[in-house]
């Protein structure tokens, strides 16, 4: 006889195969053409600069920029030398021991994470949309030249990506159901979210905005919010280690790319030649994604639900004493390795400074706020979605952020995409009624991110075929050959993972004195 656990599961099962129907044989073969178009020829694009501070491949230890990143020492050491937060390249290094350095096994970890990716895609939608249209953001997703792109490099931006789309889902199951798993869920994925890459900072802040304004008329407790600022209370030596890592960027990548089906295309992308063409009319493209935002913020706001029953506020589910510490702990831990590194003022006064600032408002909001909480009293609610909220609060915050000081990349804003892509197919649900009009805008959304593959497929992610010049180097190198190259140069190293056995033969000092020394048969 069947335990009633076993039974709760059974059921489970059963109530989801029952709500999903053919959708999830429609969904396996989505997910799987996913998988199928970002492990395909993975190792094909040349290693090349964007993925310069992976950890583990050969550079010569005289290399300052990427440093040589052998351990795990050695990447939290160099991190104030790069551009992102370490965590995506600490997790990388378990995996590259197990799996060695070659240019699919540094990639396989971000196609993984966008393979799954599609998946949260469809669970998140399923929420707001019937099984069938929760479909097409997904399948959007998978066919998305952008997100395969970036899910074939070894950069975060794929793993930032899934990570907030699962504190994504974990906020909703916070916010319908407020159990204690699914609140220490939405803690851990926000926190390693904002701890892998910096445009997950603006996607917290529009979750924590939706979160208070669904808590506050709803439950009269602000359970999820007071999850989500002691994730960012931890977290906050990295925005401090941002601030010293990234100066003002001269980047310029068109912002109008992100409403045209979320960077499917690019306006004046620095491909390193000529940007493929395309026959999707971007105008087209960019006047159906506005439309069908338009469409689905109509729908938004003529739907209205009953508001659920009022939850009693229960204890805090982590004390605001741990915030505290937890916080203080890791601006510690930061401190006590940049210090020892040469850090600057700078970096010890917002280390410092910001954890402390962000646990007063802790102790703010649990002092004064919340007491004065009540259920809501008004028997209706506006039901927009969630999605309509992420694909616009996000970008807003990081263009008024890069008002200020110029940050705005493309790559970073992929975390944004897919609620984009869901806010777009809301859209496109809304025409369900007009069943020819809604199949042509279904048709030319999949047409549009299809083309996109192509598009992407031809674009190299460096400026040069590193391998393909090894390749003609490294046969010609002679024993006592000399190879000169600039110290500095933050191109070279991809040319190194090709040569690993003649690294000893680089000279990056003065190389006149070089000659007079050693007189090498040949200088290249």
């Amino acid at each position: 006889m069947a335990t009633p656990e076993a039974r709760s599961w059974s059921d489970a099962f059963a109530d989801f195969s029952r709500k999903a129907g053919g959708a999830t044989a429609a969904l396996v073969l989505v997910v799987g053409l996913g998988a199928i178009l970002r492990l395909h020829d993975i190792g094909d694009r040349s290693f090349s600069h964007p993925e310069n501070f992976v950890p583990g491949f050969p550079v010569p230890d005289w290399t300052t920029f990427p440093p040589s990143r052998p351990d795990l020492r050695a990447v939290l050491v160099t991190t104030l030398e790069d551009g992102h937060p370490p965590t995506y390249f600490v997790a990388l290094i378990p995996w590259i021991r197990a799996f060695g350095t070659s240019e699919a096994s540094y990639r396989i970890p971000s196609a993984l994470f966008g393979v799954l990716s599609i998946l949260l895609v469809f669970r998140i939608a399923r929420r707001e949309l019937s099984s069938s249209w929760a479909l097409l953001p997904a399948a959007l997703l998978a066919l998305h030249g952008f997100h395969v792109f970036w899910s074939q490099l070894a950069r975060p931006y794929a793993a930032s990506t899934f990570l907030g789309l699962l504190a994504t889902l974990f906020l909703l199951r916070t916010l319908e159901r407020g159990r204690g798993g699914d609140a220490a869920g939405l803690f851990a994925s926000t926190l390693l979210g904002l701890a892998t890459q910096l445009y997950l900072w603006p996607l917290t802040f529009a979750q924590m905005i939706v979160a208070a304004l669904r808590e506050w008329g709803e439950r009269g407790t602000l359970r999820a919010l007071r999850v989500q600022l002691a994730a960012v209370i931890v977290a906050a030596p990295i925005a401090a280690l941002a601030v010293v890592q990234n100066p003002p960027t001269g980047w310029s990548d068109p912002r109008l790319d992100y409403f045209e089906l979320g960077f499917a295309f690019l306006r004046n992308a620095r491909f390193w030649g000529n940007a493929p063409a395309t026959f999707v009319p971007r105008s087209l493209l960019l006047a159906a994604t506005v439309a069908l935002l338009a469409l689905a913020m109509i729908r938004a706001f003529r739907s209205v639900a009953d508001p659920p029953p009022p939850i009693a506020p229960r204890p805090h589910w982590i004390a605001t004493w741990l915030l505290s510490d937890l916080a203080l702990l890791s601006a510690a831990a930061m401190l006590a390795l940049y210090v020892a590194n040469g850090a600057t003022r700078l970096t010890v006064l917002a280390s410092c400074g910001f954890p402390l600032a962000l646990v007063a408002l802790a102790h703010g909001m649990q002092a004064i706020v919340e007491p004065r909480l009540r259920p809501a009293s008004a028997p209706r609610r506006l039901a927009a979605p969630l999605a309509l909220w992420l694909a616009l609060l996000p970008p807003a915050l990081m263009l008024a952020v890069s008002a200020v000081r110029p940050s705005w990349v493309a790559r970073g804003a992929l975390a944004y995409v897919p609620y984009l892509l869901i806010a777009v197919a809301t859209g496109a649900a809304a025409l369900a009624r007009q069943r020819l009009l809604a199949a042509l805008v279904v048709a030319f959304l999949l047409t549009a991110s299809a083309s996109s593959l192509r598009y992407f497929a031809e674009a190299e992610s460096g400026p040069r075929d590193y391998r393909g010049l090894a390749l003609q180097l490294v046969p010609r190198l002679a024993a006592d050959d000399a190879i000169f190259v600039h110290r500095e140069s933050y191109s070279y190293p991809p040319l190194f993972y090709y040569m690993p056995e003649h690294l000893h033969q680089l000279v990056p000092g003065d190389w006149a004195a070089f000659v007079a020394r050693e007189q090498p048969a040949r200088v290249w």
